[in-house]
Parts: C-alpha cells; structure tokens; sequence
C-alpha cells in the first residue's frame, strides 16, 4: 500500500483486504524501491508455496477441500516440521484434538477440522490422523497460547458439541516421544470430558 500521507483508517482497511506493507510517499526513493523489492519476492514465494501445495494435493499428500496433510503423511511432516523448530530453538505446542464421546456420532471429522481451521492461523499445520482425530501444530506459541485455542474452538463449536483436546510443548523431544505424550493427555482429557490436557 503506497499514499502520500498517512491516514490511519485507509491503512487499517487496507490491511483489512490483505495489504501487509504500508509505505509513505514521503519516504526516501531508496526505502520505496527496497520495499517494492521485498514484495516482489515475497509474491514470488507465494506462487512456489501455491505450487507446491498444489502438486502435494495431485500427490494425495494434502487433502484438496481443508488442505490438511493426510493420515499417511502426517507424522512425516510433524516429525519434519517439529525437528526445523527445534533447529532454531524455536517454542511450539503439538495438540491432538477429538470429538468427546457422547459427540462422535453428531460432530463430523469434516464439520471439527472446519472449525479447526477457522480458529488457528496460517502458519500452524493441521493433518487428519484417522480416528476421528486431528494434530496440530502450533509455532512460536507457549502451552498459554494452545490454551487460547482450545477456547476459540469451543466457541466456534457452540454448546451443542464438546471436545477434548491433549497438548504438549515440543522442547527437545522427539516427534515419537511428543505423540506419545499428547496421546496420554488426550486420552486423559477424553476421560474428564469437554477438556483439555496439558502434558508436561
């Protein structure tokens, strides 16, 4: 977004519908033609990124209506993702998320992962692991942060459903170890029903 002056509600709605750089005319000559640059290459990392999720879909990796990572894949992709956090000392939470028992046969896998999407950003990876139950991965974010999310999806879901969910903050565990842990605390939190628990 380029003006000639700054003018905070055209700014607001411009990052409303998708703007992510705002740059003054005022600024220097140099400044702009950076910005420009870095968006050029930014637009040009999205087209790969689009590309290869749409190969990954052909491949059968990704699943093409929610763009989840299928059952077969999934812990692949963890395990990958989970292992670059580590890399950079990076914090994360792994959550398994399920409908509660008294809910399996009216919340629909397609109806939570739905939900899910809607309540988790960009960034964080979802795949489906069969059983009715999703992972999801959540970068740059403490056991607080999954906390918050559990509380956005029960909102979503509204009263006439419940779910539980188990979590776990990555540290310096293996994907192994981290599934094992969020299993336990998943099956903990399907047992007190309509819960969360947080493995530590």
């Amino acid at each position: 977004l380029v003006s000639d002056e700054l003018n905070e509600d055209f700014v607001l709605s411009g990052f409303d519908a998708g703007v992510d750089d705002f740059v003054s005319l005022k600024n220097s000559d140099g400044e702009i033609l950076m910005r420009v640059i870095l968006c050029m290459q930014k637009n040009e990392l999205l087209k790969d990124i689009l590309s290869k999720k749409k190969l990954l879909t052909e491949l059968k990796v990704l699943q093409e209506d929610s763009g989840f990572y299928l059952k077969e894949y999934s812990a692949k992709v963890f395990a990958n993702e989970i292992q670059n956090l580590q890399k950079y000392s990076q914090t994360a939470v792994f959550m398994a998320i399920a409908a509660d028992i008294r809910c399996k046969t009216i919340l629909t896998p397609s109806l939570l992962g739905s939900v899910i999407k809607n309540c988790t950003r960009n960034r964080d990876i979802i795949g489906f692991c069969g059983e009715d139950k999703y992972y999801v991965l959540l970068p740059k974010t403490s056991a607080q942060g999954c906390l918050q999310v559990y509380e956005r999806i029960k909102k979503e879901l509204n009263e006439g459903y419940s779910i539980s969910v188990g979590a776990c903050e990555i540290d310096t565990l293996s994907f192994e170890e981290i599934e094992k842990n969020v299993s336990k605390a998943l099956l903990e939190a399907l047992d007190l029903g309509n819960s969360i628990v947080v493995y530590d």
